[in-house]
């Protein structure tokens, strides 16, 4: 089963039934079949991983496949003077228009990081739904997998990890997210 729920191989609907007569037009929610060929009329997903240095973000997004509906756009890979602002915007927005779901992992720490992102694309698009895992503020644990792991100097790490843990703000669904998946305890 693919990450929108939908089997790439058979003709099956989000809820698990097939469809008994793929050759007659069936729309049920936002899926619309005609003939063989499966039309996708879905809204379009943004994903949001969020949370500090450590906490399993890369790991949780490598372990999502990539496929023809989604895109990965990680943070990391995008130096954020204005060129860099632009690139990223781009990406999302290229993803976007191709129809493809969109996943963002990043810090994303604060309510007002997270607005600059979803702000925009609420505006620009009515059918788009936002997702948040959440892997929280980060502890002693997450600091240390990232100090183990790291080529930096491990005060630098030190020193960022704590400063994206007392920016962290738990998100909340008047940020617009329509499902906030906690992946901390």
């Amino acid at each position: 089963m693919s990450f929108a729920g939908f089997s790439q191989h058979r003709s099956v609907l989000p809820d698990g039934n097939e469809l008994r007569n793929p050759q007659r037009q069936l729309v049920r929610g936002n899926l619309k079949v005609e003939g063989r060929n499966q039309k996708y009329n879905m809204d379009k997903l943004l994903i949001l991983v969020i949370g500090n240095t450590g906490t399993g973000k890369t790991k949780f997004i490598s372990n999502l496949n990539a496929r023809e509906r989604r895109q990965i756009v990680k943070n990391d890979d995008y130096n954020f003077d204005i060129d860099g602002t632009i690139e990223f915007s781009l990406a999302i927005l290229s993803a976007l228009e191709q129809n493809k779901h969109v996943i963002l992992e990043g810090n994303y720490m604060s309510q007002e990081i997270r607005s600059k992102v979803i702000t925009p694309l609420k505006s620009y698009y009515e059918n788009i739904k936002f997702i948040c895992f959440d892997f929280g503020p980060g502890n002693e644990v997450s600091l240390n997998n990232r100090i183990s792991n790291s080529l930096l100097d491990k005060n630098e790490i030190i020193k960022i990890h704590t400063e994206y843990k007392l920016e962290y703000e738990k998100p909340k669904d008047e940020e617009g997210f329509s499902r906030i998946i906690q992946c901390y305890n």
